[in-house]
């Protein structure tokens, strides 16, 4: 070897028993130290054996960034403590690492893409004046608090798969989440608080709005409560707002909200009942996927699109009311709604303006012979025509009809 090459590291990936790397001595732009490998400058480590039985390391003076997946995958390192001089941690730096404890140090400028995914850190406390661009902390199932710079205004990172963190707080300069913001397997969250004097934000029991509580943000995975009627205030539903809820059984939209974003509701594992709002116009993406124990819905007439996986996987629903304007139910729409007994349709007329993707597949496939589609009676002489682009979307040529 001539060279190290730039990201070396990788190739290492998931050696978690390796405890020395030995590389000739007269190797071009590295230095070794106590079986740690840096650049020639001493100012990037490159290389932190995953495999070393050292439980704790403190990083070289002078050292001034992490390179990436430096410490990634490393098994018996419990405790990292960074220099004052450390100015970069680098994408994936920790990667699915079992270190506990990383004490990062003020000066430290940048921490970039997931450089702690997967590690088992406890306490996040990020130093003020840190910039981070993107993920840093997915899938870190011990993380129990995270602490975010003084200054940070924009939070583009979540939380997904911290199954331990039990509360978030948004701090006071925060005025924008990005669109990676959000809680999904965060299953112990039970409250988010914001800060005094936030100009942009707001909690109610431990619920995020925004300042004027027209939006609902987020909802913490883990808070208890069967019921919760979305204040009257709420004119929109952001996306993967409600998502992986544990708890909630029933909520109550009011008829000011005239949008959901995607996945909303995904995962709700106890609700069953849903009341939504009369001026909703579409159903999004994966709005109800997976909501296991959902038995009924009722479409408000005033929804013209159901989208993409909007109810994949509901698989206790039993019954499905589709309002009058309904004009595309796409793709897996109902897929797998295995017990399916009833879809009612309320548009008064076939004008062969409903377009049906393959949005019933496996629709009621555990009680097809119970399956009723009710459709008007003004619908009854195009029946050849209705039921083809039904059986193209999916629904089993078991399934009865019905007119009303």
């Amino acid at each position: 070897m001539e060279n190290l090459p730039k990201g070396f590291s990788n190739a290492f990936s998931g050696c978690g028993n390796l405890e020395e790397l030995q590389l000739p001595a007269d190797l071009k732009g590295i230095v070794q130290k106590e079986g740690v490998i840096f650049d020639s400058s001493m100012q990037t480590l490159l290389f932190y054996p995953a495999g070393k039985k050292d439980k704790s390391y403190q990083l070289p003076a002078g050292i001034k960034k992490v390179g990436e997946s430096a410490f990634a995958g490393t098994q018996h390192l419990l405790s990292v403590t960074m220099n004052k001089d450390l100015q970069i941690i680098e994408e994936y730096a920790f990667r699915d690492a079992r270190i506990e404890n990383i004490h990062l140090n003020e000066g430290l400028k940048e921490i970039c893409g997931s450089a702690f995914d997967g590690s088992d850190i406890l306490e996040l406390r990020l130093p003020d004046n840190c910039k981070i661009s993107s993920s840093i902390c997915m899938d870190c199932k011990k993380l129990r608090s995270v602490k975010f710079p003084a200054n940070l205004e924009k939070l583009t990172f979540g939380f997904q798969g911290c199954s331990s963190l039990r509360t978030l707080h948004i701090s006071k300069k925060i005025k924008k989440l990005g669109g990676g913001f959000y809680l999904k397997g965060c299953t112990s969250l039970t409250s988010i608080t914001v800060e005094q004097g936030n100009q942009y934000f707001t909690a109610v029991n431990g619920v995020l709005y925004s300042k004027s509580k027209k939006t609902l943000i987020a909802y913490p995975p883990a808070k208890k409560g069967k019921k919760f009627s979305v204040p009257k205030t709420v004119k929109k539903i952001g996306a993967n707002a409600l998502i992986d809820s544990r708890f909630l059984q029933e909520v109550s939209m009011k008829d000011s909200v005239t949008a959901c974003g995607q996945n909303a509701f995904s995962g709700g594992a106890a609700l069953k009942k849903v009341r939504l709002s009369k001026n909703l116009k579409k159903i999004e993406y994966g709005l109800f996927s997976h909501c296991r124990k959902l038995q009924k819905i009722t479409i408000p007439d005033k929804v013209k699109q159901i989208d993409y996986g909007a109810f994949d996987g509901c698989t206790s629903l039993k019954s499905v009311t589709l309002g009058k304007k309904v004009k595309k139910i796409c793709e897996n729409a109902f897929r797998d709604c295995h017990k399916l007994q009833k879809i009612t349709l309320r548009k008064k007329t076939w004008a062969r303006n409903l377009t049906l993707e393959k949005c019933f597949v496996r629709t009621g496939s555990k009680n097809y012979r119970k399956l009723v589609l009710k459709l008007p009676k003004k619908w009854k002489k195009d029946k050849k025509l209705v039921m083809y682009e039904f059986h193209d979307g999916g629904l089993s040529k078991k399934a009865k009809v019905a007119y009303y």
